[in-house]
């Protein structure tokens, strides 16, 4: 079996489902629309460089292919990343890899009556992405368990993922980059701020007070880790905040950042990723005006429902 991935996550997660069946993994890279700017050049060239370390652990033949070869496959794929079957579409209807949120908003049966029609068009919005592979299973983390007459949603076993992500992550982090040799002896409050140019003001500078406030009660440092599409500056002035810095940690994975025995607590605004995170360890923020909310964090409300994630307004 062959799996086709972008994200070097979803390798495990489609490992700790399908094992050894899994004999090879081909990297698609290079299928944004924004690889001309250098970050996103950056982004794929870590992705790639953790990807081939993750198969060399997993005993899994690594090839990597441009996205020009992904669209002009010859033989259909049995196994591949949700995100790339938007990409292409493909007739024999492959299992799917799930590790985005939008699985949640697109089938998690929706309680809730504010914002209706918001909800509605989001759920149409991300179904209609996935209408040709009705017939596919869909493969995903939910604690509550998706249910949807009609989509086949079968549900990951999140133990086996942790054991296989917490043996595959000892020592990944120092093999790739030796600056993360700055935290193993601290005790660190891992934080992962909302993209400033992205949400509101106001709640992206409460955040980050907030953040600041919590680890000087608990007498811990803050290691700033960033979505990897933020651009952000972290060490300019107006950002107020002590934290340690590691180059490129952008680009790390931070599901294998989780269960490293250095971080006692995590900080963070709503994120798939969250899913793998130590629940006893995790405080989730999310803005207290309405307009805000809506417009930033609506389409996370099922993924923190059905994964049983509490989060607070600030």
């Amino acid at each position: 079996m062959k799996f086709y991935f972008c994200n070097p996550i979803t390798l495990i997660l489609a490992y700790s489902e399908f094992g050894s069946k899994i004999k090879s993994a081909l990297f698609v890279g290079n299928y944004s629309r924004n690889m001309e700017y250098e970050h996103f050049k950056l982004q794929k060239k870590f992705a790639r460089q953790y990807a081939t370390k993750i198969c060399e652990r997993l005993q899994i033949q690594f090839q990597y292919i441009d996205f020009e070869q992904f669209l002009s496959l010859q033989t259909e794929p049995e196994l591949l990343e949700a995100n790339l079957a938007s990409k292409n579409k493909f007739k024999n209807d492959p299992e799917l890899i799930f590790q985005s949120s939008d699985v949640y908003t697109a089938f998690g049966k929706d309680r809730q009556i504010h914002y209706l029609l918001t909800r509605i068009k989001l759920q149409k919005l991300y179904q209609n992405g996935l209408k040709d592979y009705i017939k596919s299973n869909f493969y995903v983390f939910s604690e509550s368990r998706i249910k949807n007459k009609k989509y086949k949603i079968k549900n990951l076993d999140r133990a086996k993922f942790t054991k296989i992500a917490n043996e595959i992550g000892t020592g990944l982090d120092l093999e790739i980059n030796s600056n993360f040799i700055k935290i193993t002896s601290k005790k660190i409050l891992l934080l992962l701020p909302p993209i400033a140019e992205k949400t509101d003001k106001t709640f992206y500078n409460n955040f980050m007070s907030k953040a600041q406030k919590i680890a000087i009660e608990k007498g811990l440092e803050i290691l700033i880790k960033p979505h990897r599409n933020d651009t952000t500056n972290y060490n300019n002035e107006s950002i107020n905040i002590k934290y340690i810095s590691i180059k490129n940690i952008n680009y790390y994975p931070v599901e294998l950042l989780f269960n490293l025995n250095c971080i006692k607590l995590v900080i963070s605004e709503p994120s798939s990723s969250l899913i793998f995170a130590d629940k006893t360890k995790l405080m989730v923020y999310v803005p207290r005006n309405r307009s805000n909310y809506k417009k930033y964090y609506l389409n996370q409300e099922n993924f923190l429902r059905y994964t049983n994630i509490k989060y607070e307004f600030l």
